[in-house]
């Protein structure tokens, strides 16, 4: 099943994007802003960290307030960076951040 912002899908080209992105360090793209990153962000953790089910997407919809456009932007953008991944899966995205249970090397 692939996970969609509005007519958006998420499938088999953002797998091949999130293996070969996290390599690659990417610019802010124009129209995208450090505000948007993070209500983004904000919206993935309202939802539970992760993307799996068109419920899912449409909290981070209601909770940005962005368009499909600004959301494939910011989705696409932050594969690229690795701080959003491919669940292992392959039937949707999880943000990896410290709110999120970002993997570290701290023994607790």
């Amino acid at each position: 099943m692939a996970v969609s912002f509005g007519a958006r899908k998420l499938a088999a080209p953002l797998v091949a994007l999130a293996l070969l992105a996290p390599g690659l360090a990417q610019a802010l793209p124009e129209g995208l802003s450090e505000a948007d990153l993070d209500a983004f962000r904000a919206g993935m953790v309202a939802a539970g960290c992760e993307i799996r089910s068109q419920s899912q997407a449409q909290i981070v919809e209601a909770a940005t307030g962005f368009g499909e456009a600004k959301l494939g932007s910011l989705t696409d953008y932050l594969l690229g960076t690795g701080e959003l991944a491919v669940t292992p899966a392959g039937d949707g995205i999880a943000l990896n951040n410290a709110e999120c249970g970002e993997e570290d090397n701290d023994d607790n």
